[in-house]
């Protein structure tokens, strides 16, 4: 199993997004990691219109991983896809988000941001790519929901702008078509779903701050229990 943070569902998302996109424009992926995602575009693209995948990541990993030593993915990525029978449809690109958009020569049809989660290398991703996606090509953010970086720019630059329409929520990515500028009832549907999506953000809030609780809850018992059990003794 390829070690990543992509759910199933997410995982099928992508195919199906990969497999039903247009013949005018390719796919870029920000982020690859270790090639999870990336074969689950190249698996989707092979079934539909065999769209090329650039698969952009410098493979050095994120400041976080970094913590723990020097990281490098690339030959894992390789392998993985290799052993995927993927590798014939992907270009990996290694290098930094803006480094590859800077002089990418094609248009995107299909673009899945997934790189660092940080709100400032988020909307860079966001503001070095949005420009080259086609006219109702899909833009695709994952981690939308618990990243605050992410969030931001998802909320900020996609819910509440007029390019976008179709936004739609699975899991943690947000999924949205590009426009040249959406009508009023497609702006409300917007704010309707972003107002959807602050109800998960807060219902998932409370959730982890009551398993916390119930956590330290339940370590205060086992140590009450303990300290009787000695006593007894």
């Amino acid at each position: 199993m390829i070690e990543g943070w992509l759910t199933a569902k997410e995982g099928n998302v992508l195919y199906e997004l990969a497999k039903n996109c247009s013949v005018d424009g390719v796919i870029v992926e920000v982020g690859s990691w270790k090639g999870k995602s990336t074969i689950c575009l190249a698996k989707g693209s092979i079934a539909g219109n065999r769209m090329k995948i650039f698969a952009v990541d410098p493979h050095t990993g994120s400041a976080e991983h970094r913590k723990h030593g020097t990281v490098n993915t690339l030959a894992e990525f390789k392998r993985n896809i290799r052993q995927a029978e993927v590798q014939h449809i992907i270009t990996p690109l290694v290098m930094t988000s803006e480094q590859a958009a800077e002089k990418f020569p094609m248009p995107v049809g299909l673009l899945f941001v997934d790189g660092s989660h940080d709100y400032a290398d988020v909307k860079k991703d966001f503001d070095c790519w949005i420009s080259r996606v086609i006219p109702n090509g899909i833009v695709a953010f994952h981690d939308s929901v618990k990243w605050s970086g992410v969030r931001k720019v998802v909320d900020e630059l996609v819910y509440n702008s007029n390019r976008f329409r179709h936004i739609r929520l699975i899991n943690s990515m947000t999924i949205a078509e590009k426009v040249y500028g959406n009508n009023f009832c497609e702006r409300m549907q917007n704010r309707t779903g972003l107002l959807q999506k602050k109800v998960i953000e807060l219902v998932e809030a409370v959730a982890l701050i009551v398993l916390n609780v119930a956590g330290v809850l339940f370590e205060a018992l086992m140590n009450l229990v303990g300290i009787k059990a000695e006593t007894k003794l």
